[in-house]
């Protein structure tokens, strides 16, 4: 309950319209709260959500915040509160939750001592409220699960509901609901209904017959949410974001009459709208239905079972590109993930999907009359695969150094490798130039025997967590520069190196234990569901105008505001203090085979960006002549418009005359 708590008093903290409002106290002498948004006037009508009054229903907190998140966080929706004032009350019950998440799982009632010389705690508060109160549906035992009290609000819990908001057209009830049914039945393929209360069961006192009957409403509905885990409402916690979306989408749809908001009243603009959330319930049944996404578990390995990679053909058109590329990066599933992204006409695309979503894809693709195949039916079945090769790999390796080139390795195996260098070579040294959220050191290794007024020269890597090979090739800079020194002595003695092999330690060591695919930092961010910000679209220059997301579950969320993240402000501090600035940067990235050039954000931000094309093109040829690949140099706004990237930040605001990232080739089962 502290986290949630919390998660109030930082909305406040950070939105002039949101207040926290203390609205009562319990038995137990703890605060009843609510939030409040009020940015649409005193004279809007009012939403009002309530959610937590069963203590073990620990979905319905959830969802609660989830709303919040989606009104306040999600810039998309910030139209709703030019038209409405919202309030959420998470936990109705705080000292049955409490009581649920310490002693027992299964508590449903408030903590309140009854009268008498029973010695059994606790009044089910949704028999509590003063209408039909006690007729049906209840047991007058105080041992009940369903006790509703020796008289209507003589719970806190419900009398300062009742305090705080004191101040029938069934048809058009049933037929909203219908339409929020069919709408959220669509998101994961689910089983809602929506069907009068008792026909699932009947009770009496319950609170949205009180909103309608007593306040006023003219529409009040229960979710009864998606069911999951061993005692039905015990939903695991990975189907916490999915019944986010859910509930979200039968939220906005159920207004289809009112511009697409809430839409729990047509036209009445000064009547209030109750939403009762006791699992954040609808009078809504389901079977449960499980998609999986992107989203990580915090104790277990991610699993991609049932994932799918789809190769289309050859692309001929600009527009069908375009428009492919958008709707995978706007996916609000995050079902979608680009393995390889086309680029050009005639360029494929590789697209990861996740179960449940394919034939959204497919039926996508076939739209545009675009050509496909699946080259990889289950995407773990290849992972373990590749995990057993790299296993084999390292046992037979002979080499005593704490890395090679021939695999990938741990954090700890690429710090000791920078370790072994400063110790092995003099004007080496490790430089700590931060910590991250989860307390790990953020290094650089600095090779500078050129001394103090010899130019700077910056590569960064790894910044994007399953992006292995880019800490694998700053690694080979190294050993190129160090070890095999006699070719590359001249470099030595004319610039200054700093080389951050991993820019993103917390996220690369998620990567490594717990989920493959894991690209953005491991930070907290405002959302209960979903940790991490991409710290490649955190830069304080031009953050946020394009190609990101303001969904914390995405892979591109650009955090709350620009240089949150200790990824992003602890390299930007290190580069500022260097003396002379750095003329050269470059970020190394996977997998495109591209040097891509700044400026990110714009087309037209660098008039002379095709004569930086010709000076890049000379050192891509000669790349291409190694191995014979076939790298090109575009402007990066042609790849994938985005703000708030480092490569823009190092020619913007560092000044660096040469800023550019390298797309590494791709290739493997794992393109990155």
């Amino acid at each position: 309950m502290d986290n949630i708590y919390r998660y109030l008093e930082e909305l406040e903290k950070d939105n002039e319209f949101v207040s926290v409002v203390k609205y009562g106290r319990t038995f137990e002498n703890r605060d009843l709260k609510l939030l409040r948004i009020e940015k649409a006037g005193s004279n809007a009508p009012n939403i009002l959500v309530e959610a937590g009054i069963h203590a073990r229903e620990w979905i319905s907190p959830s969802m609660a915040t989830y709303l919040m998140h989606s009104l306040i966080d999600v810039k998309n929706n910030s139209h709703y509160l030019e038209k409405f004032n919202f309030h959420i009350i998470p936990i109705a019950n705080p000292d049955g939750y409490e009581y649920s998440r310490v002693y027992d799982r299964l508590w449903r009632k408030n903590r309140r001592k009854n009268s008498g010389s029973s010695n059994c705690i606790g009044v089910d508060c949704n028999r509590n409220w003063d209408v039909y109160w006690a007729q049906s549906g209840v047991d007058h035992n105080p041992c009940s699960p369903v006790y509703p009290g020796v008289s209507p609000f003589s719970e806190a819990e419900t009398n300062s509901i009742r305090r705080y908001f004191y101040q029938k057209n069934y048809d058009e009830l049933i037929k909203l609901a219908r339409e929020a049914v069919g709408a959220l039945n669509q998101v994961h393929h689910s089983n809602f209904k929506a069907v009068h209360s008792t026909d699932l069961y009947p009770a009496s006192g319950t609170s949205d017959d009180w909103y309608m009957k007593i306040l006023g409403s003219r529409f009040a509905y229960t979710f009864e949410l998606r069911q999951g885990g061993p005692y039905g409402f015990e939903l695991p916690s990975e189907q916490i974001y999915p019944s986010g979306q859910e509930l979200w989408v039968a939220f906005e749809s159920s207004n289809s009459k009112l511009e697409g908001i809430l839409g729990f009243f047509s036209g009445f603009y000064n009547e209030n709208v109750w939403i009762s959330s006791q699992f954040l319930k609808m009078q809504w049944v389901t079977i449960l239905s499980l998609t999986f996404l992107l989203v990580g578990k915090s104790n277990q390995k991610e699993t991609f079972e049932g994932y799918q990679v789809f190769q289309t053909k050859p692309i001929d058109s600009n527009d069908s590109i375009r428009k492919l590329i958008q709707f995978v990066e706007s996916d609000s599933y995050n079902a979608f993930d680009f393995w390889a992204m086309p680029r050009f006409e005639g360029s494929i695309g590789k697209i990861m999907t996740a179960p449940g979503h394919q034939e959204r894809l497919r039926d996508f693709l076939m739209g545009l009359n675009i050509d496909f195949e699946v080259i990889i039916k289950d995407v773990e079945k290849v992972n373990q695969i590749a995990e057993k090769e790299q296993t084999l790999r390292r046992m037979s390796r002979k080499n005593n150094s704490a890395i090679d080139w021939e695999n990938y390795y741990d954090l700890e195996n690429i710090y000791d490798y920078l370790d072994e260098m400063s110790k092995q070579y003099t004007n080496v040294s490790v430089e700590v130039y931060g910590q991250t959220y989860e307390e790990r050191e953020l290094k650089a290794l600095k090779i500078a025997r050129a001394g103090k007024d010899a130019p700077n020269v910056i590569v960064e890597a790894g910044i994007h967590a399953r992006e292995w090979i880019a800490p694998s090739m700053a690694t080979y800079i190294i050993h190129s520069l160090l070890e095999e020194e006699d070719g590359h002595k001249n470099y030595l003695d004319k610039f200054n190196f700093h080389i951050i092999p991993v820019a993103n330690p917390d996220g690369y060591a998620f990567s490594r234990s717990s989920n493959r695919l894991w690209r953005k930092n491991r930070a907290k961010t405002y959302s209960l569901l979903c940790k991490g910000v991409d710290a490649n679209r955190n830069f304080d220059f031009h953050w946020h105008e394009i190609g990101v997301s303001d969904n914390p579950c995405s892979d591109i969320y650009a955090g709350k505001k620009a240089f949150s993240e200790a990824e992003s402000k602890y390299l930007t501090d290190y580069l500022l203090k260097l003396n002379p600035s750095p003329v050269f940067v470059m970020g190394l990235h996977s997998a495109a085979d591209l040097f891509l050039l700044p400026y990110s954000y714009s087309h037209d931000a660098r008039p002379d960006h095709f004569d930086e094309l010709k000076r890049f093109q000379g050192a891509c040829d000669n790349l291409n002549k190694v191995n014979g690949m076939e790298f090109q140099v575009i402007h990066t706004p042609n790849l994938y418009p985005c703000g708030g990237v480092s490569h823009d930040w190092y020619m913007g605001v560092l000044g660096s005359k040469y800023a550019f990232t390298i797309e590494l080739r791709q290739g493997g089962i794992f393109w990155i």
